[in-house]
């Protein structure tokens, strides 16, 4: 269950999530393809305001477990999908 606004604590952190979001989103598709004005809007608005500013984006959030995701994303592909942290088998503790 998503319960958090999600901003990455750093560069490469927020370029993981990119790379697992953004760069399969048709949201971000312009951008991709030399558009820099038409791109994503979340993308623009995480980094202009802070987390807890009420303009930051509702879409980056992170669950319980602190597995962040985009409650926008739209698949270019429906293959290439980012990893579902619930998908994943996790060692008994």
């Amino acid at each position: 269950m998503c319960s958090a606004a999600y901003r990455p604590s750093n560069g490469t952190e927020g370029e993981i999530f990119m790379s697992q979001w953004c760069a399969r989103c048709v949201r971000d598709r312009a951008r991709r393809e030399g558009d820099a004005f038409d791109g994503c809007d979340i993308i623009d608005l995480t980094m202009a305001f802070d987390i807890d500013d009420p303009s930051y984006p509702k879409a980056w959030v992170q669950d319980d477990d602190g597995a962040p995701s985009c409650l926008e994303f739209e698949a270019e592909d429906a293959v290439e999908q980012p990893l579902d942290p619930l998908a994943v088998v996790r060692p008994l503790l």
